[in-house]
C-alpha cells in the first residue's frame, strides 16, 4: 500500500542495519499520517489548509513543542477520547 499511495516506499539500501530500521519506521509513520489525513476529519482539514508539507511541519513542531504543558496534556488525554472517521 505504501508503494502505490504516494509515499514512494521502496526497498532501502544501507550498510547500517539501524539506518534501514529507522527508514522503515519513518515510512510506517508516514503511512499512518497519510491514512489519518484521508479519513480523520480534523487532519483532513489541516492538510487542506496547510498542504502536505505544511501539515507535516505543524505536526512535527507540535510533537516537539516546548509550549505543551505536560499536566494539561495528561488531563486532556485522561478521559476516553474518540477519533472520528468518515
Amino acid at each position: 500500500m505504501e508503494k502505490h499511495q504516494g509515499d514512494q516506499y521502496e526497498h532501502a539500501f544501507a550498510l547500517d542495519w539501524n539506518a534501514m530500521q529507522g527508514d522503515h519506521c519513518l515510512m510506517r509513520q508516514a503511512h499512518v499520517f497519510t491514512t489519518l489525513a484521508r479519513f480523520a476529519r480534523h487532519l483532513r482539514d489541516l492538510y487542506r489548509q496547510l498542504g502536505v508539507r505544511g501539515a507535516i511541519a505543524f505536526i512535527r513542531a507540535s510533537c516537539a513543542a516546548p509550549w505543551l504543558d505536560p499536566a494539561r496534556m495528561r488531563r486532556l488525554l485522561a478521559p476516553p477520547w474518540q477519533l472520528q472517521l468518515e
